[in-house]
């Protein structure tokens, strides 16, 4: 409701039973099993041996918007729905274009609940003023109960002293715009519960309220000015990898705690359901070290919260006193390819890769070559299609979203990788093979003619390029050549193996074979020497052969030299040929090092698709 002064007043929802609304009826709630309906406690009380602290919950929706699946009819919880009207800006009020970005110009009803959302905040404590934590969701999060409850017990009553803040989620650096550090809300926040009631007995969570609804913060984001009042009082955020503000693909991971977004309903349950059936197999690796704010935050990225220095993942893996090379990967995924794959860790740099299902039609007919040389290609889907066009795209947004990584790891989602194997090729490669300006390109070698390349790697089995190679293809402005030419142009018809190829080779790099990279099968999966493999098998059956490598991987290590890295003479492939870009014919290749491609010529940067 609006007063007559144009003063809007909050309307917040008290606990209500669960209900579905009318835009997810046909999410048919009742019918499905109540398992995140019943209360949480009796799933974590075996691995917490102390009290699960207490904690309530601030819901933001929408007028008669229900309950969260994850929540429980014992839960404290309180469901705000922000007004639709609220009072015009003051001139002083200064609008900060490049951090609003696009909701620069939002409706006005969605900046109304930015404007009062801490209005909804400063009820909190007063319905549940003795709660050990708050924390704040959207309508559209998802919430992991059992890591939540794992995260508060550890940070309890072993992280925190009695007298810390907490203020943690999914972190983001505003500073550039003069804000400074966030937490982004849709991921989820954690606050300690006296931080909170700290806020509101100095009077200092009133004066926000009143300058984010008729001060300088009147433009200000909710996320912004939770951060900007919590600094009043010289509580900072916290970043923490187990909560995720724009993507939900970590949910089968124990050390996930939220995540966003999850729009629907049912789509919630479907995560709850995954994450819990993981829960158990996870959950001891959920410790105090796991459980503190990151030391090591990555505050730059947006699209995912990483945390450099926590977990032994790729990036921190530690060889001989060395640091093993950091390693970012796209994964190729889909809709029923979500989950990140169990190679991965929280702490990884991985950006997913879902292709979009519909595209422009090719202006150009499909190449004969093409069809013939692949039989099942003449009869794939639209769909399927759409993805090969656009994975230059994905490519992008990887050097875009990891700038820094030494190499780029590219998979399908039925890569395995075997990361003790990765780490130890990839440490050979960057300290003992590679001189500092080579490419590297490597991976399944096939032997098949893309236009001037003679040769690709073939994407199933893995692909491993180097970081400068890939960062220094797209500077050039040669990838975004590529991606024209495959979206709408000559490649339209192309795979994606067939243009990574071409593109790369059009820049001057061609494809290696390497025996670490199995494209045909597991088979060697307990080999310490396989670093990949295609597997056709369900997740249960990959558990088990990333078991059996781990087992047999410090047995063998020892033969895991620098000439295993670079591709010994012991592994050349005497049959191997090329096709020679000046005669025009597929001759012997006679410098071919476990098969890398010598070719005569290549076209020079900057002349591509002629």
């Amino acid at each position: 409701p609006v007063e007559s002064s144009g003063r809007a007043e909050p309307l917040v929802v008290v606990p209500v039973p669960v209900q579905d609304d009318e835009s997810d009826a046909d999410d048919e709630l009742d019918a499905l099993p109540t398992s995140f309906l019943a209360p949480m406690k009796p799933a974590v009380t075996g691995f917490m041996e102390k009290q699960i602290p207490t904690v309530a919950f601030l819901v933001l929706g929408y007028k008669n918007s229900p309950r969260p699946v994850w929540t429980t009819a014992e839960d404290k919880v309180l469901i705000y729905s922000p007004p639709m009207t609220c009072n015009q800006c003051p001139h002083s009020a200064q609008q900060i274009k490049g951090a609003s970005a696009k909701y620069i110009n939002a409706p006005l009803q969605w900046w109304c609940a930015q404007r009062n959302y801490l209005v909804g905040l400063e009820q909190l404590p007063k319905h549940y003023p003795t709660a050990d934590f708050y924390f704040l969701a959207d309508v559209d999060t998802a919430v992991f109960r059992e890591s939540l409850a794992a995260l508060m017990s550890l940070l309890q009553h072993e992280v925190l002293g009695p007298s810390e803040d907490a203020y943690m989620g999914h972190g983001y650096d505003l500073s550039g715009n003069g804000i400074g550090k966030i937490i982004m809300s849709g991921g989820g926040v954690l606050l300690r519960g006296r931080t909170l009631r700290k806020l509101g007995e100095t009077g200092m969570l009133r004066w926000c309220i009143e300058e984010s609804l008729r001060g300088a913060w009147c433009w200000h984001h909710l996320d912004w000015v939770i951060a900007e009042c919590l600094l009043k009082i010289n509580v900072t955020a916290q970043g923490h990898p187990a909560f995720q503000q724009n993507s939900c693909h970590m949910h089968g991971d124990a050390g996930a705690v939220s995540c966003h977004p999850a729009k629907r309903r049912k789509v919630q349950y479907q995560l709850l359901k995954v994450h819990r059936q993981r829960f158990q197999l996870g959950k001891l690796r959920l410790n105090a070290s796991w459980a503190r704010p990151c030391m090591g935050y990555d505050w730059r990225y947006d699209l995912q919260s990483l945390c450099r220095r926590q977990a032994l993942g790729v990036g921190e893996a530690q060889f001989w006193g060395r640091v093993a090379p950091s390693v970012a990967f796209l994964v190729w995924g889909g809709e029923e390819d979500a989950s990140l794959p169990l190679w991965t860790s929280l702490n990884d740099h991985v950006l997913m890769y879902f292709p979009p299902n519909n595209c422009e039609e090719c202006a150009v007919l499909p190449e004969i070559d093409i069809i013939s040389g692949h039989s099942t290609l003449g009869g794939a889907s639209q769909g399927w299609w759409c993805g090969q066009r656009n994975y230059l795209v994905g490519l992008q947004q990887l050097v875009v979203q990891f700038p820094k990584a030494k190499f780029y790891f590219l998979a399908n989602s039925d890569t395995l990788v075997f990361r003790e194997s990765l780490a130890e090729l990839t440490d050979r490669l960057d300290s003992a093979v590679l001189q500092p300006k080579e490419d590297i390109y490597i991976g399944h070698r096939s032997r098949k003619r893309v236009g001037g390349a003679s040769h690709l790697i073939s994407s199933g089995g893995g692909i491993l390029i180097r970081g400068t190679t890939l960062r220094n293809l797209s500077l050039s402005g040669n990838l975004q050549t590529c991606v024209d030419a495959a979206v709408r142009g000559s490649w339209c018809w192309h795979t994606l193996d067939w243009m990574i190829a071409e593109c790369l080779f059009q820049f001057g790099v061609v494809a290696r074979s390497h025996p670490a990279f199995r494209q045909d099968g597991c088979d060697s999966h307990d080999e310490a020497s396989v670093a990949t493999c295609r597997a056709s098998s369900g997740r249960e059956d990959q558990r088990v052969m990333i078991a059996a490598h781990h087992a047999n991987f410090g047995v063998s290590q020892s033969v895991l030299g620098a000439s295993w890295a670079s591709c010994d003479a012991a592994f050349r492939d005497p049959a191997d040929k090329v096709w020679d870009a000046i005669s025009r014919k597929v001759v012997p290749n006679a410098s071919s090092c476990c098969g890398t491609v010598t070719e005569r010529i290549v076209p020079k940067p900057g002349k591509l698709l002629r």
